[in-house]
């Protein structure tokens, strides 16, 4: 990846950290991925799909929430500040619902977590899955 954006300037990377268990979050992955690719690399999703957590055995309960998942995502992005070896924890993306129209989550049901305001500070984007 590093190669390519070397001889491709313009190629920028986002990037998958853990959040399957929020005990042992892995932040070896982030530091890899900054060390690495440097300003190529703008940003690193944490929490994909966050609203089938609870559903085909992810770890999570069935009544797997948006508080839930607001509280979680507060207590792992802690663990990257905290961590020295992160060197930039303003650039995750979140919070990635899926399937508002099916089973899942609509974006609103997590931003009235207050989501957006807790993270304000460390989140580059804002995503939907679709």
């Amino acid at each position: 990846m590093a190669n390519v954006s070397h001889f491709l300037p313009s190629v920028e990377w986002f990037l998958g950290v853990p959040f399957n268990d929020t005990n042992d979050p892995r932040p070896e992955l982030a530091q890899f991925a900054q060390n690495v690719l440097g300003d190529s690399l703008i940003g690193l999703q944490l929490g994909n799909e966050p609203d089938i957590y609870g559903s085909s055995d992810r770890m999570r309960p069935s009544d797997y929430s948006p508080e839930d998942y607001d509280r979680e995502w507060g207590e792992v992005l802690e663990d990257y500040i905290q961590d020295p070896q992160i060197k930039n924890s303003s650039m995750f993306i979140a919070p990635s619902v899926c399937c508002g129209d099916t089973d899942g989550w609509w974006p609103e049901m997590v931003w009235n977590t207050g989501f957006l305001e807790h993270y304000a500070d460390h989140l580059a984007f804002v995503s939907i899955q679709q």
